[in-house]
């Protein structure tokens, strides 16, 4: 056949990508001859192109293998007509997944291979996302067998019967005690054994107590008490077969279950002398759970319910009285903190130090109760005779937790905000509610300090519920941009990259600065919104500088919130296809002493998808070696408040040169901020800091200066990514 009789023979095939390709006499390459236009479209490449071409330009090179394998076992076996799947590559670089009918023609000239390509790349991560729902499936079924195994040999370690039953009145789950105490271990899975059975076997077995009137038909006694037992809340006791008394009490769950639990009561009911002690023990009971509900289990201080309760009988001794009422609302500043970077426990115990200090700076008829997570309020009642300054206990206590205190063998340090309003001002019933205006007012005017509640507060209060709209408003309508700040190669003075920071384009007030609304953002829990559309979009903006063979380096501030948040996994893996790279920032005091086993797994789980991480502001806090080598970070930011004095202060100098020595020790690249100067640059080069960051390059710009700066730039010198430094994980 010729190629015109094998061209005629595809005339048909006007939905499918055609190509044909030539394998002379003798030889083993195969170049392209003819391919029709939705050959071109599917692959990128025109005619004149791949005319005399290899075919295997559009093949995949990482599944070139596969495909040759696939291929040559059709042609050893003499197949003129075969399919093959694998991964072809656009012009572009984008991988195909493509289905491949393969006819081979003996001609005079060699063999003509003719390929019919079909894309099912869609198709193919159809099949990628299902056997990942299906690995994630059979996870979930281990994580609940493996829960269900733990249940019961908890079950079965507890020393008392204990059994659970379905509505139906069976039998569904039993610890190992309860088969020994009611039927001596003979008790079989595949048994079905209902209500009624054990009700007879207790019945049989003792004049069971409180459960119901023995001058009933024995039938009628067993349906009744199976009835009781199913509703919960009953209680009674019994004679197992070795003599000994249990009490057991029912209690019905939402889903309809029935559990049983069962206590030895054997001493307290054969010693009659412990029947006193068993009432007392019931009535220390009651006391604890009247107690509990009136206060926090965690620092004994009385709760919201008792301070509602104290401030009305506050209220009626003021109107007998006169004097004033006064609230301190206490929140501690940098807790949240302590919970993220030390963990949960270290936090509880903060808790527990700040309640003991409150009571020992408090007066005896204070009242002082834990309201919220790390809220605290106080009441105070000044007679008319006035003896005491409200504001001298709020600044004693804002002094006093301001120092550093030691949990465990961690040294933290947290600080107190605390807003105080008077009924000389405020209406009683509205107390709490204005010294928690005037505590927010405290933190906003800077934290660690103490504020008074006035009437002009309800304003500013309507103004910041206004800002949070506002900044609502934003999210909806991506307002926020990126800004860019340059960095710079010490070595070359060439820019290299590009730290990412968050600005708000305000359609009234136009480009506003982190202090406008970062903290609202916070108190909004948005902060993590706002960071993911910003990074979005300056990968979005940088796609643009692709096509010019730049490859800029971009680094990005990570909160904590955000960086322990499954959704930072699923957004990092763009960095796999970015062509520069890319850095996460985290604050020194994320990980302070030691960092936990998730926080290092959800680090190591960003560097697998490409994220290159740095610590930001080192030197501001305290972070051990340890910690450093756990982490094994990329590069240091050394803290500008370190940098900024270096021409002026030898300890700067000195400071800033042991940073580094440790650094390089680790195998840490690292990065200088707040150069704001020519003299510094020698002084940081000379120390081995590769990375330089400051006003003296330039503030942070928007993507058009951006662009200009690049393209204002010699061919030579455009922005590249620096090699990173990669630390040692040895």
């Amino acid at each position: 056949m010729t190629l015109d009789d094998i061209l005629a023979s595809f005339v048909e095939l006007t939905g499918d990508a055609v190509s044909v390709g030539l394998c002379e006499p003798g030889g083993r390459d195969v170049r392209f001859v003819w391919v029709n236009d939705v050959f071109q479209d599917m692959f990128g490449y025109s005619v004149d192109e791949l005319t005399e071409l290899p075919t295997h330009i559009v093949h995949d090179p990482s599944d070139i293998d596969n495909f040759s394998a696939q291929l040559e076992t059709q042609l050893a076996q003499q197949c003129e007509r075969f399919q093959i799947e694998t991964y072809c590559r656009h012009a572009s670089g984008r991988r195909i997944w493509a289905n491949i009918w393969i006819i081979t023609v003996a001609a005079d000239e060699g063999h003509y291979i003719v390929s019919i390509f079909r894309d099912h790349s869609e198709l193919k991560e159809r099949e990628l996302v299902a056997a990942a729902a299906l690995a994630e499936r059979d996870k979930a079924l281990a994580i609940s067998e493996e829960t269900q195994t733990r249940l019961m040999e908890a079950l079965n370690a507890l020393p008392e019967p204990f059994s659970i039953w379905n509505p139906s009145g069976d039998l569904v789950i039993w610890n190992s005690t309860f088969a020994d105490v009611v039927f001596q271990g003979q008790l079989r899975d595949d048994v079905t054994v209902t209500m009624d059975t054990i009700v007879k076997v207790v019945l049989e077995r003792t004049n069971v107590e409180g459960l119901l009137d023995k001058g009933m038909d024995h039938d009628a006694q067993i349906r009744l008490a199976s009835e009781l037992v199913l509703r919960g809340g009953v209680g009674f006791y019994s004679t197992a077969a070795d003599g000994r008394i249990y009490h057991t009490e029912s209690h019905r769950a939402n889903n309809g279950d029935t559990m049983l639990i069962s206590l030895d009561v054997t001493k307290t009911k054969r010693q009659a002398n412990r029947l006193s002690a068993y009432a007392a023990e019931l009535k220390e009971a009651h006391a604890i759970a009247n107690h509990q509900a009136y206060h926090d289990e965690l620092t004994g201080l009385p709760n919201r319910r008792y301070m509602a309760e104290a401030l009305e009988q506050l209220g009626e001794r003021r109107a007998k009285e006169g004097g004033e009422i006064y609230a301190l609302h206490l929140d501690l500043d940098g807790f949240k903190q302590i919970n993220d970077t030390k963990g949960h426990a270290k936090g509880d115990m903060m808790l527990k130090y700040v309640a003991q200090t409150l009571r020992d700076l408090m007066w005896d008829e204070d009242i002082c109760a834990r309201t919220g997570g790390d809220e605290f309020i106080i009441l105070l009642y000044v007679p008319q005779v006035r003896n005491r300054d409200p504001e001298v206990l709020a600044r004693e206590i804002v002094q006093k937790l301001s120092s550093p205190v030691l949990l465990g063998e961690s040294m933290v340090r947290v600080g107190a905000s605390v807003g105080i309003a008077s009924t000389a001002v405020s209406h009683e019933k509205n107390l709490f509610t204005d010294s928690d205006i005037a505590l927010y007012k405290a933190k906003e005017r800077g934290r660690n300090r103490v504020e008074w509640f006035i009437k002009a507060d309800l304003d500013k209060l309507e103004q910041l519920k206004g800002r949070s709209d506002e900044v609502l408003r934003a999210l909806e309508r991506n307002e926020f941009i990126p800004y860019f700040q340059p960095q710079i190669d010490t070595v070359s003075g060439e820019v290299v990259g590009f730290e990412v920071l968050a600005r708000w384009q305000h359609p009234q007030r136009g480009v506003l600065l982190p202090f406008e609304f970062i903290e609202v953002a916070e108190n909004l829990n948005v902060v993590e919104q706002i960071d993911q559309q910003i990074f979005h979009k300056a990968l979005d903006l940088f796609e643009e500088f692709r096509p010019l063979g730049v490859s800029p380096s971009l680094s990005f501030n990570v909160s904590t919130r955000r960086l322990m948040s499954q959704a930072i996994l699923h957004d990092s893996r763009r960095v796999l296809d970015y062509f520069g790279s890319v850095s996460f920032e985290l604050l020194e005091t994320v990980f302070l002493d030691d960092p936990d086993t998730e926080f290092l797994m959800q680090i190591n789980a960003l560097v697998d998808n490409g994220v290159e991480i740095e610590i930001d502001d080192f030197g501001s806090g305290h972070a051990s070696i340890i910690a450093l080598e756990d982490i094994a970070p990329h590069r240091l930011k050394i803290d500008r408040r370190l940098v900024m004095p270096l021409t002026e202060s030898g300890r700067s100098v000195r400071l800033i040169r042991s940073i580094v020595e440790i650094g390089h020790a680790l195998n840490i690249g690292m990065v200088a901020e707040g150069v704001e100067t020519a003299e510094q640059i020698p002084i940081l080069a000379e120390m081995g800091i590769e990375l330089l960051q400051g006003y003296y390059f330039g503030r942070p710009m928007p993507f058009e200066q951006v662009k200009e700066l690049v393209l204002a730039m010699p061919s030579e010198h455009r922005v590249k990514a620096p090699a990173p430094r990669k630390a040692s994980n040895s």
